[in-house]
């Protein structure tokens, strides 16, 4: 009795599924094919440096792995560029964003969020819902200040209604991370990982 795999290569050579098309086997080969596509959705599970589909481009995984480092990469310099600048210079820093009555302050929260995005930074090669929070909830965070006092109340500079964009803009990037994550991985064939 003979059954028919699509993508299959050669079976006994155990090589990777392909595109080079149908291959005819037989009963026994065909309990070599599923053990072949078992060991491929392990291996797309444990983020495995190939893909089976397209050799040579990075899995899934690895994609999403790579979304995560840059955003907080980037997040993290963020962070610390706008963090540092009034310790660095607290004259361009009131130039742009106001005269503030409490210089000290200033430079707490400055570094404060400094600190934040180094944590951040570091985070980078780390994959967990620590991470996405940190990202997140202080983003909203300053988001929701900058918005409300700049935005509503109007008792500081209107340059922070550009931040709190920014800020917006970033927590939607660490909530669209977290969904990704949650998403289901796909197999070779189209069948939905779990």
């Amino acid at each position: 009795m003979g059954l028919r795999a699509s993508r299959a290569t050669s079976v006994t050579s155990r090589k990777p599924w392909s595109r080079q098309g149908d291959v005819i086997l037989t009963e026994t080969t065909a309990r070599s094919v599923v053990v072949l596509y078992l060991r491929q959705v392990l291996d797309l599970q444990r983020g495995d440096a190939m893909s089976p589909r397209n050799q040579g481009e990075p899995s899934l995984i690895e994609r999403r792995h790579a979304r995560r480092a840059r955003l907080a990469t980037a997040h993290g310099a963020f962070l610390v560029a706008t963090g540092l600048w009034p310790l660095v210079s607290l004259e361009t820093f009131e130039a742009v964003s106001g005269r503030k009555d409490e210089p000290w302050l200033v430079k707490t929260v400055g570094l404060v969020l400094a600190t934040l995005g180094v944590v951040l930074w570091q985070s980078r090669r780390e994959e967990s819902r620590a991470q996405i929070e940190l990202g997140r909830l202080p983003a909203l965070a300053l988001a929701g200040i900058d918005l409300w006092y700049a935005g509503i109340r109007r008792c500081i500079s209107p340059v922070y209604l550009a931040d709190g964009v920014v800020e917006i803009g970033l927590a939607v990037a660490w909530t669209m991370v977290a969904r990704g994550d949650a998403a289901p991985s796909q197999a070779p064939d189209g069948a939905v990982l779990s």
